[in-house]
């Protein structure tokens, strides 16, 4: 038998799980409070259990832009990599229930379609389960991310830096540039760094957080996560990062440059140094991420300097029912060029 219900982010049911299993802050029920702030959406987990299986997504509530038929909302995961919580392995059968019952609930709470990202190394598996013929459950390739597999001897790891990365490594460490971890006292400092990053590189409202999100960082972080700061040769906070850690894996999360120090690219040197001191700490793998908007770009070929092995960023895409999907988007985008079925770069088709 299985049953599923929308929860709330304060149900036991979610810490409970969270308990059972080595997890990232990403998977949290507070983490995905903050951020349905940030988007003026909704807090919910959608829980699902089958005998001894309990699965969590977590997911942000956003009002359609009409109400159509029992339709009020979409849902979508919070930023990063929360994926689909589970104290195991979903098998076959219990995906085909899985599925079965999220769209039964969907249409009970009146959500027209789901969209979950995966976490890489723990959902990839899921990637067999979806049928490529279905039009209401697709899995969608987004675009290429960034893995470091720390599992690796560091010099190997080493080796795949780009010739220009190395160049500037020696170089910072020849200036004096050096790196220090998880200096809480620094965090004001830190935030600092960050808002001027972003002022710098005119980003939207979005990337400007509430004193509470960081506050909320400060405290998760010190248990889930680490701070890498790089100093340059007067002692000077030049550059650094906020990394997650769980699941045998290691997340950039956010971060940023002096612009004094930009010439210089004292972020290498971050990188550098926290590659060894995950792999000291048994970390398997540092995922840097991608490009903006998973693009190609010069982002993603900075992070590529790091290392040639490279991941898809996928999601699953889920419509509680396939015509009210087609329906609601012919309905809100006029006529439709084609069929918008779930295999599509951009999910669901009607947020174009």
């Amino acid at each position: 038998m299985s049953v599923s219900s929308l929860i709330s982010t304060s149900d036991i049911k979610w810490s409970n799980l969270l308990k059972k299993i080595d997890h990232n802050f990403y998977q949290t029920s507070f983490y995905t409070e903050i951020e349905a702030k940030l988007n003026n959406c909704i807090p919910k987990g959608i829980y699902f259990e089958a005998d001894d299986l309990q699965v969590i997504v977590p997911v942000m509530l956003n009002s359609l832009e009409v109400d159509w038929k029992k339709y009020k909302f979409d849902a979508k995961c919070p930023y990063g990599y929360p994926g689909i919580i589970s104290n195991r392995e979903i098998n076959k059968n219990e995906y085909e229930k899985f599925i079965f019952s999220l769209q039964n609930l969907m249409k009970d709470q009146g959500i027209l379609t789901l969209l979950s990202h995966l976490q890489p190394f723990n959902n990839e598996y899921l990637e067999k389960y979806v049928s490529p013929g279905r039009l209401d459950v697709a899995l969608l390739r987004h675009g290429p991310i960034v893995n470091v597999p720390l599992g690796n001897s560091i010099e190997n790891i080493r080796s795949m830096f780009s010739t220009n990365h190395r160049r500037n490594i020696r170089k910072l460490i020849k200036l004096g540039y050096y790196v220090k971890f998880n200096e809480w006292g620094k965090w004001q400092d830190f935030k600092n760094l960050y808002e001027s990053t972003m002022s710098r590189l005119s980003a939207t409202d979005y990337y400007y957080f509430s004193d509470e999100y960081w506050d909320y960082l400060h405290l998760v972080f010190q248990k889930k996560g680490m701070l890498c700061l790089v100093y340059d040769n007067d002692d000077k906070i030049s550059s650094g990062g906020l990394f997650t850690v769980g699941n045998n894996a290691s997340f950039y999360h956010l971060g940023g440059t002096h612009s004094a120090d930009l010439k210089f690219a004292p972020s290498k040197l971050m990188f550098f140094e926290i590659i060894e001191h995950l792999q000291n700490m048994n970390c398997k793998n540092l995922i840097l991420g991608g490009g903006l908007g998973l693009k190609k770009d010069n982002l993603f070929k900075f992070k590529a300097g790091f290392s040639d092995v490279k991941l898809t960023f996928m999601s699953l895409a889920l419509a509680a029912d396939k015509q009210d999907y087609i329906d609601y988007s012919h309905h809100t985008k006029g006529e439709l060029k084609g069929n918008p079925g779930l295999i599509k770069s951009f999910f669901p088709y009607y947020r174009l």
